[in-house]
């Protein structure tokens, strides 16, 4: 069926994203929406367990996450609300996370209050991935981040799984 082909250009996309999860067995999503990221991810890394915040706003959240909820037991938990109001008990609460997916709002005021929680309470050693990085406010917003030494890109820029919509950074936290 021509209406459930995947879209070539997001291949690289996918593939960053199984790699990513095959890195970390504990991530943080920022942005579940219909859980697809959640579903490649956990499908990747038999041993991931996953904890996802999303604001919750589509009918399809809570039965997509259902499901991923029962093909995974015990691998993947949905927090509802927004990131910025609940996402620092999540990450106060978690110490096993090595990986963080930031892919919620993407105005500028919402990715940036993620990104702060995220610099603010990370745990050594973590791995940021930014999604949607190709919005231009976005990418000005990291490369200030970049600059003030909060964030270090990591990638291979001639990788098969290098895209243009998602960044990769080692974490240079601040606790």
């Amino acid at each position: 069926n021509p209406g459930y082909d995947l879209i070539e250009r997001f291949l690289p996309k996918r593939a960053a994203l199984a790699m990513f999860a095959m890195a970390h067995d504990d991530i943080v999503e920022i942005g579940f929406n219909a859980g697809f990221s959640a579903l490649l991810m956990l499908t990747a890394n038999p041993n991931l367990h996953l904890t996802s915040v999303d604001i919750c706003e589509h009918q399809y959240t809570m039965p997509c996450y259902e499901y991923l909820m029962n093909a995974f037991p015990g691998r993947v938990t949905l927090v509802k609300g927004d990131s910025t109001h609940v996402l620092p008990s999540v990450l106060q609460t978690n110490k096993e996370l090595t990986g963080y997916i930031i892919d919620g709002g993407h105005g500028v005021g919402v990715a940036e209050q993620d990104l702060r929680n995220v610099i603010q309470y990370a745990n050594k050693d973590a791995v940021l991935c930014f999604d949607d990085s190709d919005f231009v406010e976005l990418r000005l917003m990291l490369n200030l981040y970049m600059m003030s030494g909060h964030l270090v890109p990591v990638w291979d820029p001639h990788a098969v799984a290098q895209n243009e919509t998602q960044m990769f950074f080692k974490i240079s936290c601040i606790n």
